[in-house]
């Protein structure tokens, strides 16, 4: 199918965030565009949190069909919608914005789209439920990860933060409460970094999931502290950064025989769920990863 050239009918879409050189989503969404014979496009749009005020009221006012948010954005975007829905109304943190007739509504499809890969994998080897989750990082993707967990039966949450960012571990710590609130069989550990005593929460958890920036750009450190003998065998790991190739903290985990998720995994179950959202279409999740690694190797 011949692409159709941008015109002045054309829809538009954009990613905001900062840093923004690294994101995936105008590969994976304006291949489905084009693969779908949408006459829309998207596009990437540098903001950090200083100007998402100004920069989310330029976009309403220019009318853009929809947005995906990246970090550090997710929270701070939240006064600035219309209406928050799904599992993002509880962690409040959004990264993907329909505009409906001008009102800008928000949705979290990153954590639609990392628990989708999660029961993915564990769907394909007939492995037991997911019920006990580590994390590294309270940020945003952290909070919507947890939130998305424990309404899909996960009861055990342990989370990881460095302690100089306590407004994270504050906010993240809130959240817990509140969803202890009305699943009061969650338990919840909130941990310092420091690794010798991670391991008799990591000994039972199903997956563990970094998801700090610790990565990005294959420069991947936690490897070097992680003590991977106390995971069990049949845990998964997920590392959200996007990197070309494992990183040293997902290759460790893949050496000693644990299944892997990566950044790709996540980029592209989301996006397949932001489509859904913009666009009322699907496409094959095969077909969109395809098209982020050729992109990436190329």
């Amino acid at each position: 199918m011949t692409p159709k050239l941008v015109n002045s009918h054309s829809k538009v879409f954009a990613i905001i965030g900062d840093p923004i050189e690294h994101v995936m989503s105008p590969v994976i969404m304006n291949y489905a565009f084009q693969k779908l014979g949408l006459d829309n496009i998207f596009i990437a749009l540098k903001c950090d949190v200083s100007h998402v005020s100004t920069t989310m009221e330029a976009l309403r006012f220019a009318d853009l069909s929809g947005y995906v948010v990246t970090m550090p954005l997710k929270e701070t975007v939240i006064p600035l919608l219309d209406e928050v829905r799904g599992s993002a109304s509880i962690a409040l943190a959004v990264n993907c914005i329909k505009n409906e007739d001008g009102r800008l509504i928000g949705y979290n499809t990153d954590a639609l789209g990392a628990w989708s890969a999660i029961s993915e994998i564990n769907a394909g080897c007939d492995a037991a439920p997911v019920n006990d989750l580590f994390l590294f990082g309270m940020g945003g993707l952290s909070k919507a990860v947890a939130t998305e967990a424990v309404l899909h039966g996960v009861r055990k949450i342990t989370a990881v933060n460095r302690v100089e960012e306590p407004v994270y571990i504050n906010s993240f710590r809130n959240l817990m409460e509140k969803l202890q609130v009305d699943y009061p069989d969650l338990r919840v550990s909130i941990l310092p970094w420091e690794a010798d005593i991670w391991s008799a929460d990591l000994a039972s958890a199903d997956v563990v999931f970094n998801v700090t920036p610790n990565g990005l750009g294959n420069n991947s450190t936690l490897q070097n502290e992680f003590p991977y003998d106390a995971v069990k065998p049949d845990a998964i790991f997920f590392d959200a950064p996007i990197t070309p190739k494992l990183a040293g903290f997902l290759q460790i985990a893949k050496e000693k025989g644990h299944r892997v998720l990566t950044g790709i995994d996540l980029v592209v179950h989301q996006g397949i769920f932001a489509l859904k959202i913009f666009t009322g279409e699907s496409i094959d999740y095969d077909e969109m990863r395809k098209a982020a690694i050729d992109f990436i190797q190329s």
